[in-house]
């Protein structure tokens, strides 16, 4: 038989579990839902609470790119760098304002590292707090504006914007890269933030699918 305290012990087990598991899936990172899309409109939205940690998605195709609307926290200390471990070898990254507008871009830190890297403090960066919208890519696929590309096409190094036009569409259309990737993020958050009565219905509603868990436990 087992004591009252014991079962009492096991059902908080089981909620700070049911809780722990909740937390994951709202805060830190993202991770991409269905294969997100390329242009402003219908830019993968993230949803969770701040910090946003990182992001993590695939290109699935030569004419995949992947475009989030995010939101950054902190200007001075944000930066997003694609770390290795990921199939996708040679990426590029590219951020623009709530309007659309190029802000920076970087295809390889050096012309050894193909890892792309937005760096903090940079004085092309982001300079105020607010939604921005963060594009990945395989080299050379690039973001334009009736044809017309938006950044500097340079191999190595920070890239900034050439026209003052928002993102309307990608040329050339294809990259020989595709694979997965993780990209790290500071000084970001989630785009929009869940409404915290649904965070606590979800908490509720977990830690009582857990103790229902733990009683039929005891049931059986």
């Amino acid at each position: 038989m087992v004591s009252t305290s014991a079962r009492r012990g096991s059902v908080s087990v089981a909620l700070l579990i049911s809780i722990a598991g909740l937390k994951g899936a709202y805060g830190g990172p993202w991770l991409e839902v269905g294969d997100a899309d390329e242009l402003l409109p219908t830019a993968q939205v993230t949803l969770g609470v701040d910090p946003l940690t990182s992001i993590s998605g695939t290109i699935f195709t030569s004419l995949d790119k992947d475009l989030y609307r995010i939101k950054i926290t902190d200007p001075a200390t944000f930066s997003a760098v694609v770390i290795a471990g990921g199939t996708l070898t040679n990426s590029q990254l590219f951020l623009f304002d709530s309007a659309g507008l190029g802000v920076y871009a970087n295809d390889d830190v050096t012309a050894v590292d193909p890892l792309s890297l937005l760096p903090a403090g940079h004085p092309s960066g982001p300079s105020v707090a607010g939604i921005y919208y963060l594009a990945i890519s395989g080299s050379d696929n690039d973001p334009a504006n009736g044809g017309v590309e938006i950044f500097t096409d340079i191999p190595t190094g920070v890239q900034i914007p050439t026209i003052a036009l928002p993102l309307d569409g990608w040329t050339p259309t294809f990259s020989v890269y595709g694979g997965t990737y993780t990209i790290a993020l500071t000084g970001a958050g989630f785009a929009t933030v869940p409404e915290p009565s649904t965070v606590l219905s979800a908490v509720a509603g977990a830690g009582l699918l857990g103790c229902l868990r733990v009683r039929r436990r005891f049931r059986r």
